[in-house]
C-alpha cells in the first residue's frame, strides 16, 4: 500500500474540479480514480450508475474515513428501488431525494479491507455500485495487502526501519535511543534505533491515530523493542604457575568493544587488549604464598569478573614475559 503515492494533492484537486464540471463521476472515470487517489471525506461525491449487461458495474475505492455519496440512476431515479437484502451493514442508503440516492459509508474501524455492493433495480434493469474500503493499518510494507503490525523489533547493533499508514498523528513517549522521522504527509515513519550496549531489552510504545470523521478516531498501537546486548567467552577463573606468564582469550558481544581492567591493589596483575581479544599477564610470584587477583570485563552495564590465581613462589625474582607481537 504505497499510500505516499495515493494521496497527491494535485491529483485530488484535479479530480474535484473535473467532478464539479461534469456533475457526475462516470463508470470509466471512477475506475481511473480508483488507482490514483483516495477521495476527501469532506466532499460529497456524485456517481452515475448504468444498467448492467452492456455496462460494467461502477467501482470505487476509498480510505477508512466516513463518506457520503450521491448515486444517480442513468435513466432516472423514478421507478427504481434499492435491493436491501444485498446491502452491507456498514452502508446506509436514503432515498428521500427525488433525483438521487444518498449513500452513507461508515468509517472502517477494523483492520481488514471490506467490500460490498449497492444494488438498484428499475424494470428489468439492474444497477450496481461496488465499493471497497481500506482499513487504517500500520504496516512494514507499502503493499495494500500488508497486515497491521502491533510490534516491531530492532537488532542490538541498531538499525533503521519504516512504518507506513494513512495520514495520521503520532504520540507516545519516544526514548532517546529511538529517533522517529515523519514524512511530509504523515504516511511514512522512519524509525532509527541506536545501538544497545546494555544487557537489558529496551522497549517503548508508539500510538498512531487517524481521524475518521468529526466524531471518530481510531488508534493503532505498536510496541517497539530492541534486543539486549550480550557478553560471552569470559572465563571465570585463570590459573598461573609461580612464574611470570600470560593467557589470552577473545570475548563475543552483541555489539561494541569491551573494556578489561584490573581491580585496584593488584600491581602484579596486568591486562591489555586488542579489540575484544584480552591478554591477562602475571609477574613472577616472588612471595612464598599463593595470591589471588581480579580482572573485570565490562560493556555497558554488563560486567563479568575473572578470578586470577597464582601459585606460591620461591622468593627469587624472574623476568617479565614478552607478549606476542
Amino acid at each position: 500500500m504505497n499510500k505516499t503515492k495515493n494521496y497527491p494533492r494535485v491529483l485530488t484537486s484535479i479530480a474535484l474540479i473535473f467532478c464539479m464540471l461534469l456533475g457526475l463521476v462516470s463508470v470509466s472515470n471512477a475506475a481511473v480514480y480508483k488507482s490514483r487517489f483516495y477521495p476527501s471525506n469532506a466532499e460529497v461525491y456524485k456517481f452515475l450508475v448504468k444498467p448492467l449487461g452492456s455496462n460494467s458495474r461502477t467501482t470505487f475505492k476509498i480510505s477508512p474515513e466516513r463518506y457520503t455519496f450521491q448515486i444517480y440512476i442513468s435513466d432516472g431515479k423514478s421507478g427504481s428501488s434499492l435491493k436491501k437484502d444485498t446491502l452491507p451493514g456498514w452502508i446506509t442508503v436514503n432515498s428521500s431525494n427525488s433525483d438521487y440516492y444518498v449513500a452513507t459509508i461508515s468509517a472502517n474501524t477494523g483492520t481488514s479491507v471490506r467490500s460490498g455492493s449497492i444494488v438498484f433495480t428499475k424494470g428489468s434493469n439492474k444497477y450496481e455500485f461496488y465499493l471497497t474500503q481500506d482499513p487504517f493499518t500500520v504496516q512494514t510494507t507499502t503493499s495494500e495487502a500488508g497486515p497491521n503490525v502491533s510490534s516491531l523489533s530492532f537488532k542490538v547493533a541498531g538499525e533503521t526501519k519504516q512504518l507506513y499508514s494513512f495520514p495520521c498523528s503520532l504520540s507516545g513517549n519516544i526514548p532517546d535511543w529511538l529517533t522517529v522521522t515523519q514524512s511530509g504527509n504523515n504516511t511514512c515513519f522512519t524509525l532509527k534505533a541506536k545501538p544497545n550496549i546494555n544487557g537489558s531489552i529496551r522497549k517503548c510504545t508508539l500510538k498512531f491515530t487517524m481521524t475518521l470523521s468529526s466524531y471518530e478516531k481510531v488508534t493503532r498501537t505498536v510496541t517497539i523493542t530492541q534486543s539486549a546486548n550480550s557478553l560471552t567467552g569470559v572465563p571465570s577463573v585463570l590459573a598461573f604457575s609461580k612464574n611470570a606468564g600470560y593467557q589470552s582469550f577473545t570475548v563475543t558481544t552483541g555489539y561494541g568493544t569491551v573494556k578489561a581492567t584490573v581491580k585496584t591493589g593488584y600491581n602484579w596483575l596486568h591486562v591489555s587488549q586488542t579489540g575484544n581479544k584480552i591478554t591477562v599477564r602475571c609477574d613472577k610470584n616472588i612471595t612464598t604464598s599463593t595470591r589471588t587477583g581480579y580482572v573485570y570485563v565490562t560493556i555497558g552495564n554488563i560486567s563479568k569478573v575473572i578470578k586470577v590465581t597464582q601459585a606460591k613462589g620461591d622468593g627469587v625474582p624472574g623476568p617479565t614475559p614478552v607478549l606476542p607481537g
